[in-house]
């Protein structure tokens, strides 16, 4: 049994608790965890692992899994129309300011950033990792011939090497909507892919559940239990001058994926 839609973004934009919710209904079968992440660190495992991932029970149902990293790798797209030419797509997109700080939040509690966050964007845009690679080519592509035992390899020493700051400085690269969806919709049509505002659905849920229904052909009737999860505990307020910088930053990037989608953001009149 392979999935018949996924979840591909975006990272920070309730991605956890549409899945979570989605998993209650009758008609629907999510995969054995949340993030499966098969199309880009798993791929090399084969079709036959990626099926096993999702249960018997399966039969009958929609089978479905969400992993917000398909949104944002390169490669996800054309390795998705290979495998699952016939599918759907569900994004939830977050104003792109308000997730690279709550992305920054996250990576703040876990200790992977200690900067400030307009001194970590500062350090995003010097391209840090892009450099690594250019230095270290010979290196991690031998690694990364191994499949995903070398990459797994490769992040532990570029960790040990660099500090783990390096991996997880992507604020503002997972906010280039435009840019990721535009990679997918040359791959599949636009009529195959529901978008939707996370602040709508953190507003309103039944009514952005209603939608999902609609988009699924599946009985809107069900009586979903809602609870919002994955939220980042470390409350804190986006310092001003970073909300600037990033209201100018992504102002001609906003208005790229209205024209793109053909489809108005609550977020992006803020920029006009």
């Amino acid at each position: 049994m392979l999935p018949e839609f996924l979840i591909i973004g975006a990272q920070k934009g309730g991605t956890t608790t549409l899945f979570s919710l989605l998993s209650q209904h009758p008609e629907l079968i999510g995969g054995t965890k949340k993030e499966l992440r098969f199309f880009h660190r798993d791929y090399t495992k084969g079709i036959s692992w990626y099926e096993s991932r999702f249960p018997e029970s399966a039969a009958g149902g929609h089978a479905f899994e969400a992993s917000p990293g398909y949104l944002t790798y390169p490669e996800v797209p054309a390795r998705v129309r290979k495998v699952l030419p016939d599918a759907r797509f569900i994004v939830l997109l977050r104003d792109p300011a308000e997730r690279a700080f709550s992305r920054y939040r996250s990576c703040r509690v876990k200790g992977w950033e200690t900067l400030p966050f307009k001194e970590a964007l500062e350090a995003e845009q010097e391209d840090l990792e892009s450099l690594r690679c250019r230095l270290h080519r010979p290196v991690t592509a031998a690694m990364r011939a191994l499949g995903g035992l070398g990459r797994r390899l490769e992040h532990r020493w570029l960790r040990a090497r660099f500090g783990p700051a390096l991996f997880v400085r992507d604020y503002l690269g997972r906010g280039l909507y435009a840019e990721h969806l535009g990679r997918w919709f040359r791959y599949f049509p636009r009529n195959r892919f529901l978008i939707l505002e996370s602040e709508e659905f953190f507003a309103d849920t039944p009514g952005v559940l209603e939608k999902v229904c609609a988009f699924l052909k599946i009985a809107p009737e069900h009586e979903f239990t809602v609870r919002r999860l994955n939220r980042t505990p470390l409350e804190e307020e986006m310092p001003e001058n970073a909300r600037r910088w990033l209201l100018e930053y992504f102002r001609p990037r906003n208005l790229a994926l209205e024209a793109l989608t053909g489809q108005r953001f609550s977020w992006t009149a803020r920029g006009r």
